[in-house]
């Protein structure tokens, strides 16, 4: 099942920073997504962090979220998206984090069967893109996601995409998707902050069956149902250059 991704005007009010005035770099789509999510205590999530990123808490717990979704679309401004290149699935686990007050995302992990993907991510942008072997496969009602590395299943999941969902600001579901940035350190030390714009996401109500999840091993999590389940059909997306912060080590 795949369903339609929504256009995007250009509109930026529903962003709470303002975006860089210089032209975007890359363009991409993000499409048949899932938003699974478990909260946790935030001392199991926030030594995982680097220094001078802050856990970003939601009524005090921490949040770790498993998002599947296909890359689509894939290049740089100026370029063509080029067949075989530019769609791959990719897996990645995430929590939400604050630098200089501004909320956004850190990636503990990225996994894409895509070399592309793997070499330009941890070169251009700093986060922690792994090879996998990945399947998504469209059901009668949502997608079937499989992960597998280094010759092990890591991820056996079907999700069933439900009624649409608004995500009102101050609701959880708002706080775990509407970002539109990630925070990452460079091979420096430095701090980065990647912007990007999207329209707001369009969530659906879903629910999920896990038969395998390794991917979030170091939380201990394993076996637990996540305590939230989201889909989303996909934004159209454009992303800047990594831009400095200060702190670090």
């Amino acid at each position: 099942m795949s369903l339609p991704v929504p256009a995007h005007d250009g509109a930026v009010e529903h962003i709470p920073f303002r975006l860089p005035t210089q032209p975007w770099l890359v363009r991409q789509d993000w499409l048949d997504l899932s938003f699974l999510h478990w909260d946790l205590p935030p001392d199991r999530v926030a030594p995982h962090l680097p220094a001078g990123i802050e856990l970003h808490t939601f009524e005090g717990r921490a949040w770790v979220g498993l998002v599947p979704f296909w890359m689509s679309g894939v290049r740089p401004r100026f370029c063509p998206a080029v067949p075989g290149i530019s769609r791959f699935p990719e897996i990645n686990v995430r929590t939400y984090a604050l630098v200089d007050g501004r909320p956004g995302v850190y990636f503990f992990s990225l996994d894409t069967p895509s070399r592309a993907a793997v070499f330009f991510g941890r070169r251009l942008f700093h986060v922690p893109y792994r090879r996998a072997r990945q399947t998504i496969t469209a059901t009668a009602d949502g997608q079937r996601y499989t992960s597998h590395r280094d010759g092990r299943l890591e991820l056996d999941l079907e999700v069933r995409f439900g009624a649409p969902a608004p995500a009102p600001p101050g609701s959880l579901a708002h706080f775990l998707t509407e970002r539109y940035c990630i925070h990452t350190v460079d091979g420096g030390g430095r701090l980065r902050t990647g912007p990007v714009r999207h329209a707001p996401w369009p969530l659906l109500d879903a629910s999920a069956r896990i038969d395998t999840n390794r991917l979030l091993e170091r939380f201990g999590v394993t076996d637990a149902p996540p305590t939230c389940v989201h889909a989303a059909p996909g934004v159209e997306v454009v992303g800047w250059w990594l831009q400095s912060r200060p702190g670090g080590t």
